[in-house]
């Protein structure tokens, strides 16, 4: 996207693999604030639960802003749910979800954290080159508008908690 390989169609088609992936941030957030609870680590449950609640809360979760994009490009809700995942993008579920499953608290928070704190730069430039490049509407690129705002401080907040409980080797 930055570098204007893809066409506005492309973008769109990666799009729905990318709604494929994050709708299943609920599960590993979940797994996540399970193992925290049955770990009984405490420090990371506020951390935990600060980031299931902005995936997951009202009146606009994380997918639902993803959508303004699908929406634009004219797939609905109902047709990206039916689009199969791609081998890549079924692959990060599943490893993004054994990983928060079968892992502790503190692997699986820090599994992501380093991808959070890493995406915000990329994800603001991401939104640049859609409104302006590529012509999408600031509503429809705003996952990345708040993903270069939000990843900076979910990132920041997540390394720190695993700074702090992260004493064994």
């Amino acid at each position: 996207i930055i570098h204007h390989f893809w066409t506005a169609e492309q973008i769109i088609l990666g799009e729905i693999q990318h709604y494929q992936r994050v709708r299943t941030n609920a599960i590993h957030w979940g797994y996540i604030l399970i193992n925290a609870v049955a770990e009984r680590q405490y420090p990371l449950m506020d951390v935990i639960m600060a980031n299931f609640m902005e995936e997951l809360s009202s009146p606009r979760a994380h997918v639902d802003i993803m959508l303004q994009l699908l929406e634009e490009g004219g797939i609905t809700r109902e047709e990206a749910d039916r689009t199969e995942p791609a081998p890549g993008t079924m692959a990060a579920i599943e490893m993004i979800n054994g990983c928060t499953q079968h892992r502790s608290a503190l692997e699986g928070l820090a599994m992501l954290s380093l991808v959070e704190a890493q995406h915000a730069v990329v994800a603001a430039k991401v939104y640049r080159e859609l409104t302006g490049y590529y012509g999408f509407s600031e509503r429809a690129a705003e996952t990345y508008h708040v993903h270069g705002e939000q990843d900076v401080e979910h990132g920041a907040r997540q390394i720190e908690v695993i700074r702090t409980c992260a004493t064994a080797a």
